[in-house]
């Protein structure tokens, strides 16, 4: 069994090898700017930008970069990016061009989303949308008065090649950090690139204060507050959940736990949510608390020992299934190894649940009575756990509204791009 899953794991490496190197030879091909071939080996799409040819005689535009794009999958961060860049191409008079490198939307596809865009974003309405795969750039005329907008070190770092080869000027990149991303990898090349693009020359919009933080203690990098905006929430739905929250009973001393489990991806720390669990389910047997665990996410396999065996894994949730979720759960358990506050625990806050988070130096500390952040070690949070179970049983809920854990998160994305808009004015 072990080799046969060698082998299919080999011939996936292989695959996404060639998938890469046919994405490489596509960009190299079309590039003349000299220098190019020292970035022709770094990632699969470091050329990408590089064959442009900004002109003073084009139309400008706002034009955003993502990594990935896909109808039913706009969840947190890409649903920020897309805030901004709608919000910053209404001010600006401008059209919004959103370029995927990977996996874009095409044909009815594209439309669709693009409606559900205009629908779903108040920014939006009124904006002239496209989506075009990165492919589309390949020797194509821009605007030498575009703003081009990074979203995730993976598109930063292209726009930075661009720049070094004389192809755009950086004071016409927006860098939106959503976290602190070189330490989504291992130390290694990617790490070493994801921080280069701090050091870009980029304009930084920044996504909460903890991110602004550690950019100035990792890295020496300033952003001044009119820069930093707190997490974008769907205060709608969550004052919707909450309101249905009050109208249900409970049951009893059962306790309803949500665990946001993302296995592959090492900084949610699904292996340690997973013992926390076990060790916290254990603890409250001993009390009299039924624990009901369910996840969302991810998909993965339910644990054949223990008291988790009798999980629910429920798996990547539509956006408002999330929403519904949250209102039935008691206690939700989201880890998070990197400075941003993470969406769920504040979710689950607002919703009305209590939240158990790790720390991070000082990332959540203090946000909320309602939301315990503790130590990324299974007994600690454990214990947060079983605290938290115990509080829902007594029915307690903390005495401070949970919006009031915003404002010291950032200002108003509204207001920010108020400021930014007018700093960078309208193309002449």
């Amino acid at each position: 069994m072990t080799s046969a899953l060698h082998r299919i794991e080999r011939l996936i490496q292989r695959t996404r090898h060639a998938r890469d190197e046919r994405i490489r030879a596509r960009f190299a091909q079309a590039v003349e700017a000299p220098g190019a071939e020292a970035y022709h080996a770094l990632l699969p799409h470091s050329l990408c930008f590089a064959s442009l040819e900004p002109t003073a005689a084009a139309s400008a535009a706002v034009r955003i970069v993502l990594p990935e794009l896909s109808e039913g999958a706009i969840f947190a961060g890409i649903r920020t990016a897309l805030e901004v860049a709608s919000g910053l191409a209404r001010r600006l008079g401008l059209p919004l061009s959103v370029l995927v490198l990977r996996g874009a939307p095409r044909g009815e596809s594209a439309q669709r989303l693009i409606s559900w865009l205009r629908a779903e974003l108040p920014e939006a309405a009124g904006v002239e949308l496209s989506i075009e795969p990165v492919e589309w750039a390949i020797s194509r005329r821009v605007s030498s008065e575009d703003l081009w907008i990074a979203t995730h070190w993976t598109t930063a770092h292209p726009l930075d090649v661009a720049c070094r080869l004389g192809v755009l000027a950086p004071q016409r990149v927006l860098y939106l950090v959503q976290d602190y991303e070189p330490g989504f990898t291992a130390w290694s090349s990617e790490s070493a690139i994801a921080q280069a693009t701090y050091h870009a020359g980029f304009e930084l919009l920044v996504n909460s204060v903890p991110v602004q933080r550690h950019l100035s203690t990792a890295d020496g990098i300033f952003v001044p507050q009119k820069r930093v905006f707190r997490p974008q929430l769907d205060l709608v739905r969550l004052a919707q959940g909450r309101a249905e929250r009050e109208t249900r009973t409970r049951a009893g001393r059962t306790v309803e736990v949500l665990f946001y489990a993302r296995p592959n991806k090492p900084r949610n720390l699904f292996q340690i949510g997973l013992a926390a669990l076990e060790l916290a389910s254990a603890r409250a047997a001993d009390e009299g608390i039924a624990f009901i665990v369910s996840s969302a996410g991810d998909e993965h396999p339910i644990p054949v020992q223990g008291r988790l065996s009798s999980m629910r894994v429920l798996g990547k949730l539509a956006w408002d299934e999330y929403f519904a979720q949250l209102s039935r759960s008691d206690v939700v358990l989201s880890l998070q190894m990197s400075p941003h506050p993470s969406h769920p625990p504040l979710d689950a806050v607002l919703s009305g649940a209590h939240a158990v988070t790790n720390e991070l130096g000082t990332a959540r500390d203090g946000l909320h009575p309602a939301l315990h952040a503790v130590a990324p070690d299974p007994v600690a949070l454990a214990e947060a756990i079983l605290a938290a179970a115990r509080d829902a049983v007594a029915g307690s809920a903390a005495a401070d509204d949970p919006r009031d854990l915003l404002p010291a998160l950032g200002g108003e994305l509204t207001e920010v791009l108020d400021t930014l808009a007018a700093e960078i004015g309208t193309p002449s």
